[in-house]
């Protein structure tokens, strides 16, 4: 059964971020989101290929029953990349919309031509940008509404 109302944020090209009852990024609770710590997120759309940033407040209300094959068929990826160059460990998180039955790593190498590394290290001994060296971890949030 769906709320009547959920929460979401829009890509610049219209398509739907819905934002899931509970994740990292907050929770429903009552007729309010409740954001955590982890804004503001970086959503990467393979919809129009693009990377947008999003801040807390910005999120707005809709009727679950316009979004309802949406809410049926898609997920919240969240996708952490750390560093593992030489103890860097910067960390940094994209978002992003797909399919509950995709896999993972077509997924992920969709978004990544879309959000490239933050950052890469110099090779000391040829003093160009080596590959970045990335431990990277998923998860899937589904729409239980």
């Amino acid at each position: 059964m769906y709320l009547q109302q959920v929460f979401l944020l829009r890509c610049p090209c219209g398509k739907p971020i819905v934002l899931p009852r509970q994740s990292p990024l907050g929770k429903y609770e009552d007729q309010q989101y409740l954001p955590t710590d982890e804004w503001p997120l970086t959503f990467a759309c393979t919809h129009c290929e693009q990377s947008s940033v999003h801040r807390a407040h910005t999120h707005q209300m809709e009727e679950a029953e316009k979004l309802a094959q949406y809410l049926r068929l898609e997920s919240l990826w969240r996708f952490e990349f750390e560093c593992v160059h030489e103890s860097c460990g910067q960390r940094h998180t994209i978002y992003t919309i797909g399919k509950r039955d995709i896999d993972a790593l077509d997924l992920l190498n969709a978004i990544l031509h879309i959000v490239p590394p933050p950052h890469w290290h110099v090779d000391k001994g040829f003093g160009m940008p080596s590959f970045p060296s990335q431990k990277i971890q998923e998860q899937r949030f589904d729409y239980d509404f």
